[in-house]
């Protein structure tokens, strides 16, 4: 199996689960801890090799907020209007929790440590799953996002903060379920915990490109990038992020958003053996 073919493969992943409630970064760090220890030496280098991951990570992020600024534009635009003023503070505040945790996380290498251990991403799997299930009790008739006040936000804005500091913790299914279990309508949730997510990659990604700039100022063979592979991965990401993006809709729409909390169960029982297998 080629790098090519790896990397579309890690793209389809990469989308899917970055907006399905299952963690996209606990995923991609359990097939990538794998990926790095089967195949050619070359394959080896390439998802064991810290800065090449990093510019993957990068571009993976670039096309998720792509299809998410696609998918969401006219509600994104109405964002600027006078009469949503109350959503773009709500917006701002929810983001506060994340950007705090995330500087944190970044100064002392957090998540670093987590993707060296699959072991502690299945606990955090199991976290998932727990907040997941919490939303069995959310009360049926939810009100509007603009009617949220600010102390329901920065509830949901801890809960992605949550998914920031833990690896394997999912942000969809962090904020969406913290969004349900504060009273906000099922539309409304998701919508918001998506409006959060704009920033959250975004600044994500920053960070992650200002390291990366750092780094390929001193290369002096770009080949070893593998950009063909990359720029595959990322129109994969693209599109299968679009077609995650509504199936999440339809999923909490339905009101079987807990289910997921069993696939969790499942994800973590699989990391456990690999962490294992693999030791």
């Amino acid at each position: 199996m080629s790098i090519l073919f790896k990397a579309i493969i890690l793209g389809l992943l990469q989308g899917l689960t970055e907006f399905l409630p299952v963690s996209s970064s606990g995923h991609l760090a359990v097939v990538q801890y794998v990926l790095g220890f089967v195949g050619s030496p070359e394959d080896k280098k390439f998802f064991l090799d810290p800065t090449l991951m990093l510019f993957f990570d990068v571009a993976m992020h670039f096309a998720t907020l792509l299809a998410i600024l696609l998918f969401f534009r006219k509600k994104i635009v109405d964002l600027f209007r006078v009469a949503n003023r109350p959503i773009l503070i709500m917006i701002i505040v929810g983001s506060i929790p994340a950007v705090l945790v995330g500087f944190f996380v970044s100064r002392f290498g957090v998540r670093e440590s987590f993707e060296k251990s699959p072991v502690l991403i299945g606990f955090c799997f199991l976290i998932t799953a727990a907040l997941l299930k919490l939303t069995d009790y959310a009360r049926e008739q939810g009100f509007e996002m603009r009617t949220a006040g600010l102390k329901k936000p920065l509830l949901v804005g801890c809960g992605q903060a949550l998914s920031a500091a833990l690896l394997g913790v999912s942000r969809s299914g962090s904020t969406v379920s913290t969004g349900l279990i504060a009273g906000f309508k099922r539309q409304d949730a998701v919508v918001f915990s998506f409006f959060l997510a704009i920033p959250a990659i975004l600044g994500a990604m920053c960070m992650e490109s200002l390291k990366l700039l750092k780094i390929v100022k001193g290369m002096t063979d770009y080949g070893t990038l593998h950009i063909d592979a990359v720029v595959a991965g990322c129109v994969a990401a693209f599109i299968m992020s679009l077609i995650a993006i509504k199936l999440l809709l339809v999923i909490v729409q339905m009101k079987k958003f807990s289910l997921f909390a069993y696939y969790m169960l499942l994800a973590a029982a699989a990391t456990f053996v690999i962490a294992f297998i693999y030791r």
